[in-house]
């Protein structure tokens, strides 16, 4: 099993995601690629006087930076260290990817590289929220702001495979996320997307309001790209100020974004894990544990098996 990390683009640098990958790779035991500038990678491995046992170091040149728009000339560059990852998985020298760089440059490399799933023609990122209860998949936090109605289809039966595979629960419960509870409250797009989910085999259990959503009654919880950053960005400012006034140790670890990790792209044929750009050492860790119990759960497999079963509905019929 066999991880790669993309070291550069991250706003703490290298070193702090180098020392994550490393100690990822310590506690999981699995097989690690650095991605980045060679001599930088090498010169802080000597510094730390760390083995190069188990580390494949792969040099690249270009360093898509945070700013940066996403172009047709960043999805082709070759020399990048995000292009260098996906391509790892693309070419199977590698089962997942881990990157706390440039998201919409991951998400566009990703789709354009490995190409979508069988039944999926958007992606989503999905991550992991605490609630009252045990952990739900929120998504999409920003993968695909414009998303339809047959989209949030397809994001419910990702997040029932990945709520299955990695929470361990044996028949999800999905939420979508809505200003009211009662079927006929929101926009064109949850009136919509009601219906379907409604009409699937999935659990759907109805809208759920934002004031809910760490109720922990529900175990996946879908939306567009656009409300879902918005969700998300609000959730990390709310945290933070919380974190500083907090005495309970339990409840800091719980409310941390480092516990989690990451979020999964989900949608494209291949693991590929986003770490938030601020992403300390501990987080890089402990994403590094989400892709090996994504790899080991066969998670991909089991997506594509779930995507040929269900039928997704044409446009014209939603």
């Amino acid at each position: 099993m066999k991880i790669v990390v993309d070291v550069m683009g991250s706003d703490k640098g290298p070193e702090s995601i180098i020392k994550g990958a490393l100690l990822g790779m310590e506690r999981e035991e699995i097989g690690l690629i650095l991605v980045g500038e060679r001599e930088r990678i090498s010169s802080m491995l000597n510094h730390e006087g760390i083995s190069s046992s188990g580390i494949t170091i792969e040099g690249t040149t270009k360093v898509i930076a945070m700013e940066e728009k996403l172009s047709l000339r960043l999805l082709k560059d070759k020399n990048s260290s995000l292009f260098e990852g996906v391509r790892l998985i693309k070419e199977q020298k590698a089962d997942a990817v881990i990157s706390a760089g440039n998201t919409a440059a991951f998400v566009g490399i990703a789709v354009s590289q490995l190409r979508f799933l069988p039944g999926i023609d958007r992606p989503a990122i999905a991550v992991f929220l605490p609630t009252r209860k045990e952990s739900c998949i929120f998504l999409d936090v920003g993968a695909t702001v414009d998303a339809e109605p047959g989209n949030l289809l397809q994001y419910a039966i990702m997040g029932n495979i990945c709520s299955q595979m990695l929470l361990g629960k044996e028949n999800p419960a999905i939420g979508l996320l809505n200003i009211g509870e009662e079927q006929t409250k929101g926009n064109s797009l949850t009136k919509k997307t009601y219906p379907l989910l409604s009409a699937s085999s999935l659990n759907f259990k109805g809208n759920v309001e934002s004031q809910n959503i760490f109720s922990g009654d529900v175990d996946v919880i879908v939306t567009d790209g656009f409300a879902g950053n918005l969700v998300l960005k609000a959730c990390e400012g709310i945290s933070e100020f919380w974190r500083g006034m907090m005495k309970d140790k339990e409840m800091k670890k719980r409310a941390d974004y480092a516990e989690y990790g990451g979020g999964l792209l989900l949608g494209v044929e291949g693991i590929c894990i986003i770490s938030h750009g601020r992403s300390s050492a501990s987080a890089i860790a402990n994403a590094v544990r989400l892709g090996k119990k994504a790899i080991a759960s066969q998670l991909i497999s089991h997506l594509k098996l779930a995507l040929k079963e269900f039928k997704i509905p044409d446009k014209e019929n939603y």
